[in-house]
């Protein structure tokens, strides 16, 4: 039984590891997101300032995301960084649109690719300087969860250390780890 329960858990974490998400036991908590959610005022650019580990970004630098309106009424996305060991562009266009299950517009899916629809909850944003993005998908019949984690802000060069600060008092007090964020290189870009 004990061996069971070790290789389910290494199962896991390996799982974890490779979708390159925070893996965790317990289903996504339902963390309260953005009062009054303005699109409008969420456009523009945003530059990736902190972030749980994404195997996606692994070997990227100057990570940033533009968000657009399209004439259907979703989101257009634009990630893009630049690649650390190569020095090239890299960039995925996407689209987000409002969850209809949620009922509450800060609660977003982005679908890049033709790949499923992945959960973009806006958390915290005052929409001049950061933006607190979390991201969480159930797995293993909502025993356990897959956690990304964002820290965006409108200026590359990041945030203030009160402003830090701050977040990181606020996601604790929802019930998220902050102590799981590692900095994004934002020079040389």
């Amino acid at each position: 039984m004990m061996t069971s329960l070790v290789s389910l858990s290494l199962m896991f974490l390996c799982l974890g590891v490779t979708s390159g998400q925070v893996f965790r036991f317990g289903s996504c908590p339902d963390v309260p997101v953005q009062a009054d959610f303005d699109v409008d005022r969420y456009y523009g650019d945003w530059y990736e300032f902190e972030r749980y580990f994404f195997i996606a970004e692994t070997l990227l630098k100057c990570s940033a995301a533009q968000y657009s309106p399209l004439p259907d009424g979703t989101i257009r996305v634009v990630n893009s960084g630049k690649n650390i060991i190569t020095g090239s562009d890299s960039s995925v266009v996407g689209s987000a649109r409002v969850d209809p299950n949620a009922g509450n517009p800060a609660k977003l899916l982005v679908t890049f690719g033709g790949m499923s629809d992945g959960p973009y909850w806006v958390v915290k944003t005052d929409y001049d300087q950061y933006s607190i993005v979390y991201s969480c998908t159930n797995t293993l019949f909502n025993r356990a969860r897959l956690e990304i984690l964002w820290i965006l802000t409108r200026d590359r060069t990041g945030i203030t250390e009160d402003v830090r600060s701050d977040l990181y008092q606020h996601l604790r007090q929802i019930g998220l780890d902050p102590s799981k964020l590692n900095p994004t290189t934002q020079t040389g870009c």
